[in-house]
């Protein structure tokens, strides 16, 4: 069973040590799906476009998930 939730977002609560670019208190909005890393595009680096994009909440479990 997966669990629900594709539309997420939340403010960073923590900075590991070198991260740059972000600040404690930031608001932010995760991806909604990963790229599966396997077709022709993300083989060049093409992530964007990928053919067989993994969405949140249906290929894997969601924001309302633990």
């Amino acid at each position: 069973m997966i669990t629900q939730g594709h539309e997420a977002s939340g403010c960073i609560a923590e900075l590991g040590p070198g991260v740059r670019g972000w600040s404690v208190g930031d608001r932010v909005i995760p991806a909604a799906g990963r790229p599966c890393l396997e077709c022709r595009d993300c083989a060049r680096g093409d992530f964007a476009h990928c053919l067989q994009v993994r969405i949140k909440a249906f290929a894997y479990d969601g924001a309302w998930a633990e």
